[in-house]
């Protein structure tokens, strides 16, 4: 695993741990939830794209 893979992981953990947040706190919405995905399938792609 490289650098740039560990960034990527540690950016897929935020947007994990903020859907979590949003959704026990009760402000989780279509919209968070959309824009959470879409960041993290980026991430994945990244992932796969800058692997060694």
């Amino acid at each position: 695993m490289n650098k740039r893979q560990k960034q990527i992981i540690g950016i897929e953990l935020v947007v994990v741990t903020l859907l979590l947040w949003r959704y026990y706190s009760d402000q989780l919405t279509f919209i968070n939830t959309f824009v959470y995905t879409l960041i993290y399938i980026l991430c994945m792609a990244g992932w796969y794209y800058f692997k060694d």
